[in-house]
């Protein structure tokens, strides 16, 4: 809920004062404003230039543990043959989602001839968003290759953190669904990624770390849908092996009914639509 106060300052004029708004601790909560989008639910926040739709800040929160407040650049993906930047898209519209598994913020951005569609879903029951990115072929041909779904930069600026550690998830077999995941540590806190079937998900600690997410693109014919494979963010506390692993079989679960809810529920759209037309 997002309150505010009108003060007076003289006669007969008031200043709007906007104050901090206040967020559910039980669900996950989405909010939008001139400056900032944020989602989030009892684990987790992750917030965004509302101009630039480039990521503010990623943290933890039981442990309150900042893995990121530095902007990367989150989107890419493949136009004749090169690839191009968000920026390139057009400006960023922002709209707010809510369903029974938890809250969407999308990003839409339409240039170049296509239109691209980004959609964070934060989880009411899980300490994990999973992030997809289509393309719509408007006027453009339908576009090959590798498209870049999200990255996140782990720098923290203004304060002190520990550089990030890689974690071994040993051999556990999580679903034919993921192409690839990582783990990474913090003391205190564990952040665990993931890439869909066709994906892949890459981690540079190096000079400035950062991961990046990216997925093979499916060509379709003009007016259709190019998905990319799933990019996942989920947390954890304690090792990767056991509650990293438990987290990953959890969140995956829900992502699996939610695309069966998403599925079921555009079917029945299809057909309530398709009946009225005589």
């Amino acid at each position: 809920m997002y309150t505010a106060l009108f003060v007076a300052s003289g006669p007969a004029v008031l200043h709007y004062v906007p104050m901090t708004p206040t967020f559910p601790a039980d669900r996950a909560y989405s909010y939008v404003d001139r400056g900032r989008a944020l989602l989030g639910n009892p684990w987790l926040e992750r917030r965004w230039s509302a101009f630039l739709g480039t990521t503010n800040g990623l943290w933890h929160k039981p442990p309150a543990c900042v893995w990121s407040n530095v902007p990367g650049d989150e989107l890419a993906a493949p136009v004749d043959g090169a690839m191009q930047p968000a920026m390139a898209f057009g400006e960023v519209a922002w709209s707010e989602e809510a369903n029974p598994y938890g809250a969407t913020l999308v990003q839409t951005r339409t240039g170049l001839g296509l239109t691209v569609e980004v959609r964070t879903l934060a989880f009411h029951a899980a300490p994990a968003m999973v992030r997809t990115a289509t393309l719509i072929h408007r006027q453009t041909p339908p576009q090959d290759g590798w498209m870049l779904v999200d990255e996140l930069r782990l720098g923290v600026t203004g304060g002190e953190a520990s550089a990030p550690r890689p974690a071994s998830m040993r051999s556990t077999p999580l679903g034919e669904d993921i192409g690839a995941v990582i783990a990474l540590e913090r003391p205190g806190s564990g952040l665990l990624m993931a890439a869909g079937a066709d994906g892949r998900v890459e981690a540079d600690l190096q000079g400035d770390p950062h991961v990046r997410f990216a997925g093979r693109l499916t060509p379709q014919p003009r007016g259709q849908r190019s998905v990319a494979p799933f990019a996942l963010l989920a947390f954890y506390a304690g090792t990767a092996g056991r509650e990293g692993v438990a987290v990953m079989r959890k969140t995956m679960d829900l992502w699996r009914e939610y695309l069966e809810y998403t599925n079921r529920r555009s079917a029945g759209i299809e057909q309530e639509g398709t009946s009225d037309i005589p």
